[in-house]
């Protein structure tokens, strides 16, 4: 004869049942979120190279990589990266990771010298293909050199890691134009920049419809002039070639005087304001610019200031599409070098030199060898590291001991219904 059973026990048995199909709905759950994300490789950075054989079984599609002390090998990033594009997902973790970055660049002067800027935490030592060049305690502030014939690949190694990069070829310039009346300060431009060993064509009005011209007299654009030095309101004739020549790519270098013609009002990175005298009663040859006068400049949004005396700005520079502007606010340069004493000429046609390459068209930087931010070039390849390990699918998605608890309720409930005589 069938039993009734107690309610309390068929109770447990439904729920030991209920039990049962929640694991199993579980189990189905685990297989089909393996099966979607597929099995996760987990990378060690000092034996990373041993996995290469699990992901290209094809079997996995997903990867994590957790880096213990400083960046694998480039060529170790290279093939996560192409394990990426193929399809892999890649991830990567470790400690806080500092490395050596640095960049060169062929300095726009007709001495084509290169300028290395290298930045790392801790000691850094730089050097070329030949020797070392520099090196300093802590690079965390950067250290730039200057170098006049560069040899090989430049290398920057510290205890953060090790950067490289490699100065392109020097490239000719083509000659500048100089435009002012006649007057000091254009006799002695044009002498600092001939000195400096550029090549200079001036226009000097001396008489309405007449002016005095040296080079040849070409075309007012990128293939044949590297810069325009505006010096004063001489430029006014030539001052719409001029804006046209900038944002075409060229360079543009203006003093005060020719920064106040209306034409120029678009292109300039500054307003001229009123001319301050020196504070100085004579010219000081240790602060050779602190002597002269100073027309300060009222800075546009996109503006950057080259130099400054005190709060003053009194050099700004901007870009104009393709093209820089620089404006000066110093006046009467050529004091410095008539009046700024044994080292002045040198000083001089050094300033004029680096102002003009700031603006010039051609040379420009060198394209950096790929390592020369190593850290940029790993997050490009395989994004940012990420602050927590992925939970990527379990390679088993089924524990062992779930067959043994499935077992378990069901033996458990199909005994129970059994004694009382259920079916």
């Amino acid at each position: 004869m069938r039993s009734r059973g107690n309610p309390r026990r068929v109770w447990t048995e439904r729920t030991l049942r209920g039990a049962a199909f929640a694991l199993l709905a579980w189990a189905m759950w685990r297989v089909a979120v393996a099966n979607g994300v597929g099995r996760a490789v987990s990378l060690e950075s000092a034996s990373v190279e041993s996995a290469w054989p699990r992901l290209l079984d094809g079997g996995h599609d997903a990867a994590h990589l957790t880096i213990s002390r400083g960046l694998p090998a480039d060529s170790t990033r290279d093939v996560l990266a192409a394990f990426a594009h193929a399809g892999v997902r890649m991830s990567w973790s470790g400690p806080s990771l500092s490395s050596v970055a640095m960049s060169v660049e062929r300095v726009r002067e007709p001495d084509q010298s290169t300028l290395m800027r290298v930045v790392g935490a801790g000691r850094v030592v730089v050097r070329d293909g030949i020797s070392v060049l520099d090196s300093v305690g802590d690079a965390s502030h950067g250290l730039t050199i200057f170098l006049a014939a560069p040899q090989g690949v430049f290398r920057g190694s510290g205890t953060s890691g090790t950067a490289s990069a490699v100065p392109t070829a020097a490239r000719a310039l083509h000659p500048v134009l100089v435009v002012g009346r006649a007057s000091w300060e254009t006799k002695f431009t044009v002498a600092a920049l001939e000195e400096q060993g550029w090549t200079v064509e001036s226009r000097v009005p001396v008489a309405p419809g007449v002016e005095v011209t040296t080079g040849t007299r070409q075309p007012l654009d990128t293939a044949h002039y590297a810069a325009v030095v505006a010096l004063d309101s001489a430029a006014a004739e030539l001052a719409t070639s001029i804006v046209a020549y900038v944002r075409s790519g060229g360079g543009l270098v203006l003093l005060s005087d020719a920064a106040r013609l209306g034409t120029f009002a678009a292109l300039v990175p500054a307003t001229v304001d009123a001319r301050q005298s020196s504070t100085k009663r004579s010219f000081d040859p240790a602060a050779p610019l602190a002597s002269l006068g100073l027309t300060p400049l009222s800075m546009h949004d996109d503006a950057v200031a080259l130099d400054v005396r005190g709060v003053t700005v009194a050099v700004a520079a901007r870009r104009e599409r393709a093209g820089r502007v620089v404006v000066v606010g110093y006046d009467e340069l050529w004091r410095w070098r008539l009046e700024g004493g044994v080292d002045a000429v040198v000083a001089h046609r050094r300033w004029w030199s680096r102002t003009v390459g700031a603006v010039a068209a051609g040379g420009g930087p060198a394209a950096n060898a790929p390592e020369g931010a190593p850290i940029a070039r790993w997050i490009d390849a395989l994004g940012p590291a990420t602050t927590v390990v992925p939970n990527h699918a379990p390679a088993d998605p089924l524990p062992p001991w779930l067959l043994l608890v499935l077992c378990s309720i069901l033996l458990a409930e199909w005994g129970s219904r059994r004694t009382r005589g259920a079916r």
